[in-house]
């Protein structure tokens, strides 16, 4: 399977490439084991694994899929994502 990477091209109109904005999410369902965790006042590294046990998508992994969509660049998911 072939990754194809986009990038912003600009026009004489908006300089960038990019035109509007597009959001990335991520949603967390709460599961009766994440419940659990809010309740008892777990630490975030106990909540992100749960969440990764439960094949939750994070924010990063997310954007990722947008640039496989070819919606958004590598370099703007990244720089957004860098926390």
């Amino acid at each position: 399977d072939d990754l194809r990477m986009y990038g912003p091209v600009g026009c004489e109109e908006c300089t960038s490439g990019y035109k509007g904005r597009t959001g990335i999410f991520q949603v967390l369902p709460i599961s009766d084991e994440m419940s659990g965790l809010i309740i008892r006042n777990a630490g975030q590294d106990k909540i992100e694994q749960q969440a990764h046990l439960e094949k939750t998508l994070s924010l990063r992994q997310a954007g990722l899929q947008k640039v496989r969509a070819g919606i958004t660049s590598l370099d703007e998911v990244l720089r957004v994502t860098n926390i």
